[in-house]
């Protein structure tokens, strides 16, 4: 019976097919952007080139570099406005298991594991 072989990228091994797992960062190439008004000085961007070029001048950020986490900075920020109240108990919550680890004698990176995977679990 014949098998299919890949090889992998970094370590040049040759991997069945059916057990090969490809990197996550590896190289992606991407389509160019739709034209837009700038709403900063009125220029047309039609290249990212022209969109990085503008930013720099002008010291500006694209929002979709922000991905997601700016819309939940903005929601907590007009929750916080608007008067309403975050949630205390899922606040307390995190401390406490927080400090339930380092006494357990957990290090600091595995607490802030734990921390980045609440936050994740809690958006």
């Amino acid at each position: 019976m014949r098998k299919t072989w890949v090889q992998h990228p970094i370590t040049h091994k040759l991997i069945p097919k059916d057990e090969y797992v490809r990197p996550t960062n590896m190289h992606a190439i991407h389509g160019d952007i739709d034209p837009f008004v700038s709403t900063v000085d009125g220029s047309i961007i039609d290249s990212r080139k022209k969109l990085r070029e503008h930013n720099v001048r002008f010291g500006v950020v694209s929002q979709a570099e922000f991905g997601t986490e700016g819309n939940r900075v903005r929601q907590q920020r007009e929750d916080y406005y608007a008067g309403r109240p975050h949630d205390t108990e899922r606040r307390k919550d995190a401390i406490k298991h927080a400090v339930d680890w380092h006494r357990d004698g957990r290090s600091a990176a595995d607490i802030r594991q734990m921390a980045e995977n609440y936050r994740k679990q809690n958006r």
